[in-house]
């Protein structure tokens, strides 16, 4: 123990409670702080530690990237302590005398052992470190933040470097012990991306619309100034309207449906930063599309573009394709696997949408008559037929039927509020049902998919639209 004694540092030692959790299972952690502080980054650094002690690990990348401008920012007791109020802990100091760091390693090793998790943060003067264990692969991680590195460790390792570590001067150690949170606490919000990306997209942005977009010869050309760039997290939004009106649209329909999207269905945002183009109407769409990608756009409305990194939209035509796009490079990040059919019915379903207790909730569209046609002249496949289209035979010539069967599929699982726990169950089933057939027939409760298909027909031809 004497090697113990010399130990100078803070630490915090969190139990973390099974139950109950601050955030649910599959419940996205997400983080886009206001400014570079301390208090901030000690959030950030229990929410790492809650998260992947409860068994929902995070990709480290996504919480250490764009945190790097404050990772050097030691944070004191005080700041520790609001970071784990707001995330919802009931925060009570703890002190030991000199030399019972075999004290604190006993605490951080028993909550594993009674079946609860533990984390601690080690702060010196000028350095400060993470340690947890993730029940996930039964290993124990240190983050080091100025490196911002996560590495694997073992109990031995700890007692040997860290315990026994030496920073000038001593104290006594302190910790603060987390018990249950007091409530279920919103998660903290965490971005993909950091400001430096951003920043270098708006300057690639400006650079792409001067040298492709902007023709001194031409006085009908745009200038620079008729665009409108504006950041909303997780896209850079490009409009050539006024800056007013581009914000609404960013503000408004963009930020809305997004969070709408995520607290529905998605964990991640995009894994890299997605340029939205809004142009003002047919004539400025057809002419900036094939300037800037050097093609002609083939759909009057708008599009997403993987290959681009795009959303691209003729704006004037309303915000229902927006929306229908906005959901596609989520679902690509989120759940690469999903076919086209469940893909596309998704997106389709909120062409026309409205919020509903607080949830995004598709209405019925203009693709209702062609499938009310296309049922009453038995002209609409088998839902074993739909999910099992390749992507090419989902947009192939019969794309129209397709497209509104998945969408209204879709629709009828969410009137009987089943839909997210079906998109849920395909993504985690995927691997054994990649079309999301047999998934849909165990939520359904039926092997008889031709007598669903009757009802469901029936239902269909009992909507209206307008």
């Amino acid at each position: 123990m004497s090697r113990l004694v010399r130990v100078s540092m803070f630490v915090m030692a969190i139990t973390l409670a099974i139950a109950p959790a601050p955030l649910r299972a599959n419940e996205p952690l997400r983080f886009a702080p206001q400014r570079a502080d301390s208090t901030t980054t000690a959030e950030t650094c229990l929410a790492i530690a809650w998260t992947a002690a409860a068994g929902e690990p995070r990709r480290t990348e996504h919480v250490l990237h764009g945190m790097t401008h404050a990772w050097d920012v030691a944070p004191n007791q005080d700041q520790i302590a609001a970071a784990a109020t707001r995330i919802g802990f009931d925060a009570t100091w703890r002190s030991a005398p000199r030399g019972a760091a075999q004290l604190l390693l006993d605490e951080l090793r028993a909550p594993t052992r009674q079946g609860s998790r533990s984390a601690m943060v080690e702060l010196s003067r000028d350095h400060w470190r993470l340690v947890w264990f993730e029940p996930t692969d039964k290993t124990w991680k240190l983050l080091d933040p100025l490196s911002a590195n996560v590495s694997s460790i073992d109990l031995q390792w700890l007692e040997r470097h860290w315990l026994t570590a030496s920073p000038s001067g001593e104290s006594t150690r302190v910790w603060l012990s987390l018990t249950a949170p007091v409530k279920p606490a919103p998660a903290p919000q965490l971005t993909a991306h950091s400001r430096h990306e951003y920043l270098r997209k708006i300057g690639e942005l400006r650079g792409r619309i001067r040298s492709r977009l902007v023709d001194a010869d031409d006085p009908a050309s745009p200038q620079p100034a008729d665009f409108t760039i504006l950041v909303e997290r997780p896209f850079v939004v490009i409009g050539d309207m006024s800056e007013s009106a581009t914000r609404r649209w960013a503000e408004g329909t963009i930020r809305w449906a997004v969070a709408k999207m995520k607290a529905a269905y998605f964990a991640n945002d995009p894994d890299r930063v997605l340029e939205i183009w809004l142009f003002d109407g047919k004539a400025s769409y057809s002419r900036n599309v094939e300037r800037l990608f050097g093609r002609a756009p083939t759909t009057p409305y708008g599009y997403y573009s993987p290959r681009n990194g795009a959303l691209v939209m003729n704006i004037q035509t309303g915000g229902g394709t927006l929306v229908h796009e906005l959901l596609h490079p989520m679902m690509e990040r989120n759940f690469p696997a999903c076919p086209s059919w469940f893909n596309e019915g998704l997106a389709s379903l909120y062409e026309q949408c409205q919020e509903r207790d607080g949830k995004i909730w598709g209405l019925t569209n203009w693709r209702l008559a062609g499938l009310q046609r296309a049922i009453n002249a038995d002209g609409v496949p088998t839902f074993r037929q739909l999910c099992e289209t390749t992507t090419s035979e989902f947009y192939d010539d019969h794309a129209g039927v397709h497209y509104a069967q998945a969408r209204y599929l879709c629709y009828y699982l969410q009137e009987r509020g089943k839909l997210q726990a079906y998109y849920h169950a395909f993504r985690k089933n995927a691997d054994r049902d990649p079309s999301g057939y047999r998934t849909l027939q165990k939520l359904l409760d039926t092997d008889d998919m031709a007598k669903f298909q009757q009802q469901w027909e029936q239902r269909v031809l009992e909507l209206r639209y307008p």
